[in-house]
């Protein structure tokens, strides 16, 4: 097997996808002469450029790969789809209809921002957000009459829009979504936070239409940056508090089996089929990732790079079941800017005989605690749809994403 670690240039990877033949789809931000855009790579098995396009947008916060090998992303309140040659197929632009009567029900004395936050691929394209309601007298004031809605979306394959779904509450209440997974019998798994008081992590498990099966809040942790499904439909979610993580394994019911904390800020958990729950991020020392058996016990840990800044931000499995990690990295070459940071590591995460990628000593802290596995529900209801109105014609005059490519020097 070839096993690398490459830098591509000043700037920042920050999600991966790995298709069926073995191609690395990276993206995240670029530092050009004008300042900085977003870039979508394909690389080979070896880690050498097929394609390095640079956009007129911003980077894509997630992609992921279609069934027939076409690359969908997130840009900002877009959702796009690219084929196998980085070509836009299509582009929805995600609006609120505001001469519909339910959004005047509903919106009419408030000020609205939406969020799409992550996308997943399983009966449908799902996309994962929140909007934010911001009451128009008191738009300049602090934020303790905001109110903030979960928001799922189902696209169908040409990005049409097929169902949608709030959820919160009618009073004042905040629930935010950051990931979403699919499990294998096509339910949907969301993670993000709750708030009231103080903030708490929450999860969500939905059926393939939107419709709730169950919720849990974890308490110690503020937010879920992760969440991903074991084969047999069990959940595993990541949570952070400050630069500190805790995984938890919820089964398929909706029950708190454990949890484990680990002293680093981690941002990426897959699911691996010999070594057990990989998990990826940045410690003290370096850009770092674990892997934990299925009770939560940490297997084995490495770090890689010297810096604080570097950091590990996805994860992917190829088909031989590899790792492929991206991130950024300033322990490397030019100092004077992070490099975009890709690597490619067998399972058992062990490291290159290079100078490149010489390892420093681990810092990994497990920390003892009295595990409580009573949670509880938020009781969130699935809340009227909105009414969201897409202008063909206006999308049509967007321009195509990688449309101005500019040359990279790497």
């Amino acid at each position: 097997m070839s096993y690398w670690v490459k830098t591509y240039g000043p700037g920042e990877a920050t999600a991966v996808a790995v298709d069926r033949k073995g191609d690395i789809l990276v993206t995240g931000e670029i530092k050009v002469e004008d300042g900085e855009r977003g870039f979508l790579a394909r690389l080979n098995r070896s880690g050498n450029v097929k394609w390095f396009k640079v956009g007129v947008f911003g980077s894509m916060d997630k992609i992921r790969i279609s069934p027939q090998g076409d690359i969908l992303g997130l840009l900002g309140y877009n959702i796009v789809r690219l084929d196998r040659d980085g070509n836009q197929i299509w582009i929805t632009s995600i609006k609120f209809d505001s001469s519909s009567e339910t959004y005047k029900k509903i919106y009419r004395d408030y000020y609205i921002n939406h969020f799409l936050k992550s996308l997943s691929i399983s009966r449908d394209t799902v996309v994962a957000g929140y909007i934010e309601r911001h009451p128009l007298s008191k738009k300049n004031n602090s934020n303790i009459s905001l109110h903030v809605d979960a928001w799922i979306l189902g696209l169908d394959d040409d990005g049409i829009i097929k169902w949608q779904s709030r959820y919160g509450k009618i009073d004042p209440s905040r629930y935010y979504i950051y990931d979403v997974a699919n499990a294998p019998n096509g339910d949907i798994i969301v993670g993000g936070s709750y708030y009231k008081d103080t903030y708490k992590a929450w999860v969500l498990r939905l059926d393939h239409r939107g419709n709730i099966k169950w919720e849990r809040t974890l308490d110690d942790v503020h937010y879920i940056t992760a969440v991903s499904t074991t084969p047999g439909g069990d959940v595993l979610a990541l949570g952070r508090i400050f630069d500190s993580s805790e995984i938890s394994f919820i089964t398929s019911r909706g029950e708190v089996k454990w949890s484990t904390y680990i002293g680093a800020a981690l941002d990426a958990v897959i699911v691996h089929p010999k070594e057990g729950i990989i998990l990826a991020g940045r410690g003290r020392k370096g850009a770092l990732v674990l892997a934990l058996d299925e009770t939560g016990k940490p297997q084995w840990k490495k770090t890689f790079g010297s810096s604080k800044h570097d950091s590990f931000n996805s994860i992917a499995l190829d088909s031989t079941g590899d790792l492929v990690l991206v991130g950024s990295t300033e322990s490397f070459g030019d100092s004077e800017h992070s490099k975009i940071w890709v690597l490619k590591l067998p399972p058992n995460g062990e490291s290159l005989n290079c100078e490149f990628c010489q390892i420093p000593e681990l810092y990994v802290r497990e920390k003892e605690r009295d595990f409580n596995p009573d949670t509880h529900n938020t009781f969130c209801k699935s809340l009227s749809n909105i009414s969201l109105h897409l202008d063909i014609s206006y999308y049509n005059r967007l321009p195509k994403v990688f449309d101005k490519v500019k040359t990279v020097e790497y």
